[in-house]
This record gives C-alpha cells, structure tokens and sequence, in this order.
C-alpha cells in the first residue's frame, strides 16, 4: 500500500489539476461557443443542438458504466489483484462496445423518423441535419469505446493526465471554431465533423496512454458471464439513479412550463446554468478522492474508506459554500451584470437551488462509501425516487394555488431529505457513528460558514456600490478560507498540504 503522505498529495495534486482544467475549459468554451454562434448564425446553432439533443441524452448511459467500471477497477486495485482488473476492463470494453453499437445501429434506423418527422427541420436543411445525425451518433459510439480507458485512468488516478487532454479538447474545439469562420463548405456539417475529430482524438489519446501505461490493459476483449452480470448489475442501479435525476430536472421543467410561462422556465434554466457553473469546485475534489475511497474499500480497510468519505462530506460542503455564499448574497447584482434583464423569480429560485446544492454536499462522501461497499440497490432506489417525488409533489402544489416559488421549496426540501437519507444507508452498511461524523464534519464548519455569512451581511448593510459584489466576494472567500484553514483543516492535514504543496 502507498504511504499515507502519498494518498494526500495524489488528492492535493489532483484536486488543483480538475480545478485548473474546469476554469480554462469554462473560459475557452465560452469563447469558442461565441465564435461558433457567429459563424454558424442562430439558425444553424439551434438545428445543431436541436439534431445532436437526442443522442447526446444517452451519454448518462456512457456515464454510468464509465462510473461502474472504475469503481471495480479502483476495487480491485485496493486488492492488489492485477488478474481481476485486467478481467474487468476487458470485460468492461465487451460491455461498452456491445451497447455502443447497439445504440449506434437503433439510432440510424431511427433517423428517418427523428430527423424527417419528429424534429421541425426547415426542407432545405434536412440533408444537412442527417449528415449532422450521423456524426452525433459516431460521436456517441466513440464516447462508448473511450469510457473504459477513462475509467482505468481515473481508477489509477492519472488524473492530471485526463486533465490535460480535457483542456487540449477544448483548445481544438477552439481552433475548429476559429477556422470555421474561413471553411466555404457547409458551416453546419463541417462543425459536426470538427467536433467527431475531437471526440476520437479523445479516444486515441486516452486509448494509447492506458495501452503503453498499464499491462492490464493489453487484453481488450472479454466476455467472462460472471463479470459481465456484476458489471451490468452495477451499472442497472447507477443508469436508474442518474434517469431519476435527469426526469426530475426535465419534469420539473415542464411542470413550470405547463403551470407559469416560459419566463419562468428562463428563470429555472439560468438557475441551473448558476449551479453548474459553482458545483464544479466541489466536483474536483471528490473526483479525486473517489478512487482511493474504492481502493481503500478493495484493501480491506473500511477505517480508512470511512475516513476519506467523511474528509470528501466536510471538503465538498465547505469549498462549495465558498463559492455559493457570496453568489447568493449578491445574486440580484451579479445577475443584472450578467443578464442584463432579470426575469421575475430568477433571484429567488437560484438561491434556493444554490443553497439546495450546497446541502447537498454535507452528506455527498456516503454516496461514494456506498458505491465502494457495492450494496446501493435499496439505497438507489430509496435517495434517487425520493428525487422524482419533486414531480408530483409539485404539481400537487400548484394544482392547490402554489406559486413558483412554493414548486422550488418543495425542490430544496427534497433536496435536503435525500441528503439526510444518506446517513442511516452509510451508518447501516459502512459502521458509520453518528458521533464522529458530527465530530468531524458538521462542527468544523460551523464557525467558518457563520463568520462567511457575517461578512456577507455587513458588506450589503454597510455599501452600496454598484460593484460591491466583488468586496463581497473577495471579504467573504478570503475570511473563510482562513477560518477554513485554522478551524476545520487538522493539524495533520495542515501538515500534508503544506508538504504537498511544497513538493
């Protein structure tokens, strides 16, 4: 087994390289995306999400097996059992390419229908629309072949590696939007061929890594019924979970659209963009950590497992209130700046998202703990339809004269019961004591979030500049990292970092 000091400095490393990778991803993309908006002109924008929306919905599929492939793997690992992770990827790339093509062939005998009936596709495109359908669906397939090869990597945690070649995506997506502007073939077709290239120089890369780095990656197909019926056991409760988070943001969707108007509908999509736009900071560490939390597991070391997955709770709740606490004291501010006109509810629906997600945290490491152990039937079952239950119980609000507001209460404190139910799944089937998780994760974050929160009010009582937004900002972040630092950070984990950093 590695040294604890090594664990610490893979999860700093690691942590900063997803950090890194997200915000030059975030900038390049919203560069790029207005280069391709120019180029292609709205019309043609809109028929390209239009055409690519359907297939780009089955990417939960990819992103569950993906999921349930390094789990095993990270499993496996933690056992130092090279035979069984060589019999998992092998099996994982069988898996993975028999429902990738699959899909592939459902997809293009449905393209008459989806592309000549269901979709509204002015006549004169059509035929540019199907060229655009038939590259999604290779792009879809591609995604299929390269998700075993990004398992492996994150199961070994070459995360910085996986960074790097997320940020060179980015940047050839750029290049392709920059010279998309020069191309005097057909703008449309010829960005969904620069976004195929993308996704295959996607798969060579990670494809080529794994094949030099890793021996166990020699063997690509397998077809072992045991490991087979283990993985698609896993990956059937991770596709249900990950279906019942995607009904419950669609459905509520359309149970706004269908009761209130589409400004409301404005406001609950700007709402989401704002969460997914902050959640990222959370997402980096757990990423990191997600695989030693498996290993551990796999080794035998359920202490150690509990540990990470309670150090995960703690970091991701506080890093993700970093980022939320000023943005939702200075929401009216900084949407104005961004949006220019607000529309009605905006302000008050992206706080109580924000504030829904960030709770969300406080339990988030048991969800990995539970994935580790491998018993997460009931537990999906029980947290994620607990999450489709937003629906009705939604439009048994508005059906009694509930306004918008009353529909995204209902969302946040289903939210937070889901949290909850974390607990009694990770105290059942992981030895879980309520004292220590207490102990160590809610009581370290009490002092940093009130002294956040304190700064945040005096700020909106004391200025009224038109940018207090960013002393607010600047107040806020800088006092709770502080208090981050000296309160809720161990000695011992003060003295990782510092030699990490160090390093």
């Amino acid at each position: 087994m590695h040294s604890i000091l090594n664990p610490t400095k893979r999860i700093i490393v690691n942590t900063a390289a997803q950090y890194v990778r997200t915000v030059l991803n975030v900038l390049i993309s919203l560069y790029a995306t207005r280069l391709i908006l120019s180029a292609l002109g709205q019309s043609d924008f809109g028929l390209y999400s239009l055409v690519t929306s359907i297939v780009t919905m089955l990417t939960f599929v990819t992103d569950a097996l993906m999921i349930t492939t390094q789990r095993h793997i990270s499993h496996a690992n933690g056992r130092a059992d090279s035979t069984a992770v060589e019999g998992y990827f092998a099996n994982s790339v069988t898996l993975h390419l028999l429902i990738g093509m699959a899909l592939y062939c459902l997809m293009l005998a449905l393209q008459p229908w989806l592309v000549g009936h269901l979709m509204k596709i002015p006549a004169e495109r059509t035929d540019a629309a199907s060229e655009v359908f038939k590259l999604a669906v290779a792009m879809l397939l591609t995604t299929f072949l390269t998700a075993p090869f990004r398992a492996m990597l994150v199961a070994r945690e070459n995360i910085v590696y996986v960074s790097i070649v997320d940020v060179l995506d980015a940047l050839l997506k750029l290049c392709g939007a920059i010279w998309l502007g020069y191309t005097s073939a057909d703008r449309l077709v010829m960005y969904a061929a620069v976004m195929y290239a993308v996704f295959f120089f996607r798969f060579i890369a990670f494809a080529i890594y794994s094949l030099v780095r890793f021996r166990e990656c020699r063997r690509l197909i397998a077809f072992d019924r045991k490991i087979i019926r283990e993985l698609t056991g896993f990956a059937g409760w991770t596709v249900y979970g990950t279906a019942c988070i995607l009904v419950r943001a669609q459905g509520l969707a359309i149970v706004i659209n269908r009761a209130f108007s589409v400004l409301a509908n404005a406001a609950y999509g700007i709402a989401q963009q704002v969460m997914g736009a902050t959640t990222f900071v959370a997402q980096s560490i757990m990423n990191a950590m997600n695989p030693q939390i498996m290993s551990a597991e796999g080794a035998g070391d359920r202490a150690l497992m509990l540990r990470l997955s309670l150090a995960a709770c703690k970091y991701e709740f506080l890093l993700m209130s970093v980022v939320t606490i000023p943005l939702v004291a200075e929401m009216p501010a900084i949407l104005e700046l961004w949006l220019g006109n607000v529309p009605d509810h905006c302000v008050l629906i992206c706080r109580l998202i924000l504030i829904a997600a960030c709770l969300d945290q406080f339990t988030v490491g048991f969800n990995s703990a539970i994935q580790a152990i491998g018993k997460i039937s009931w537990y999906t079952l029980a947290v994620n339809t607990v999450k489709v239950l937003t629906i009705p119980l939604a439009v048994l609000a508005v059906a009694n004269g509930g306004d918008i507001m009353v529909v995204m209460w209902v969302y946040v404190l289903i939210e937070v019961l889901c949290a909850l139910l974390r607990l009694p799944f990770a105290v059942r089937l992981a030895g879980l004591r309520m004292t220590e998780y207490l102990r160590k994760v809610v009581l370290p974050v009490i002092i940093p979030i009130l002294l956040a929160v304190t700064i945040c009010l005096i700020a909106i009582k004391a200025c009224h500049w038109q940018y207090r937004f960013l002393l607010t900002a600047t107040f806020s972040v800088a006092i709770e990292l502080a208090a981050i630092w000296l309160l809720a950070v161990t000695p011992a984990e003060r003295t990782q970092i510092r030699k990490a950093i160090q390093k």
